[in-house]
């Protein structure tokens, strides 16, 4: 299996057998590089959306739409998106919480999350226009997107692939009880936490200490949404403190930091 971390909380995974999944590939108003843009995903199987805000999800129609991709959010974020653009209803998965999807011999388990909280995105992430969005456009942006695309259901996605290796994208979740129920019964190998500044030792440390607290938990971690955002963004996410919290509490962990659009393979035998 080969992954690759595409900015905020994006990834791209390539399966042993070629099936090609992507997680919130959010590629194109960002203050980052992204190491590809929407139109150059010329192929997807599935495309699978944590919640519907738009650093998340502005991307999602045209790639949907262009790649004949399964997508899989929940129904009102699915009704959001076609009033943005029209998706071919053949390729729409409405779920919920532990619906369980076949797509391409993998098999894709939704797990549940919570978002965080008004305050705490305001603590972790500074205004829009204090941030250097002098032009409003990026807010502009944010506003006509989110008009149509009210509702978002917040959850992860833990994908069991042909080989039988098993990877977890935590989606933008804060601590829950049921992250440990998950951990346990479905045993990650990976997982993909949320890192975001201001929070890096706690919401980022506290998920991997949830799902890995019975010592059953995954063997390597990846964090997602620890970049800039916006334009001049002065918060940024220290990963070092991340990785430093968790190596302290879990010595045996492995946790890569992924630089952007660098792949990384991982074989079952692993484990």
């Amino acid at each position: 299996m080969r992954l690759r971390w595409l900015g905020c909380s994006g990834y791209e995974i390539i399966t042993d057998r070629g099936t090609v999944i992507y997680i919130d590939p959010w590629l194109t108003s960002h203050a980052f590089n992204a190491p590809i843009s929407a139109s150059d995903i010329e192929r997807a199987d599935a495309v699978l959306l944590t919640h519907a805000h738009f650093d998340h999800a502005e991307d999602l129609p045209e790639i949907v739409k262009r790649t004949g991709a399964v997508l899989l959010a929940g129904k009102e974020e699915i009704n959001g998106l076609n009033q943005i653009e029209r998706l071919p209803r053949d390729q729409l998965r409405p779920v919920q919480w532990d619906d369980i999807v076949q797509v391409e011999g993998c098999k894709i388990h939704v797990t549940k999350a919570k978002h965080m909280t008004q305050a705490q995105i305001e603590v972790s992430i500074p205004s829009i226009k204090e941030s250097g969005d002098k032009s409003g456009e990026f807010q502009a942006k944010v506003n006509e997107f989110q008009a149509k695309v009210r509702e978002i259901l917040p959850k992860g996605f833990l994908i069991t692939m042909e080989s039988g290796l098993r990877i977890w994208h935590l989606g933008s979740c804060i601590p829950i009880p049921e992250l440990a129920t998950y951990s346990e019964v479905l045993r990650p190998q990976i997982a993909i936490v949320q890192v975001p500044p201001k929070f890096e030792d706690s919401i980022g440390l506290e998920n991997v200490k949830a799902i890995c607290q019975k010592g059953i938990g995954p063997s390597i971690i990846l964090p997602h949404h620890h970049d800039k955002i916006f334009g001049d963004q002065s918060t940024i996410t220290d990963v070092n403190l991340f990785v430093k919290g968790v190596k302290q509490a879990f010595p045996e962990l492995k946790v890569l930091n992924p630089k952007l659009g660098r792949y990384y393979q991982f074989e079952l035998q692993y484990w």
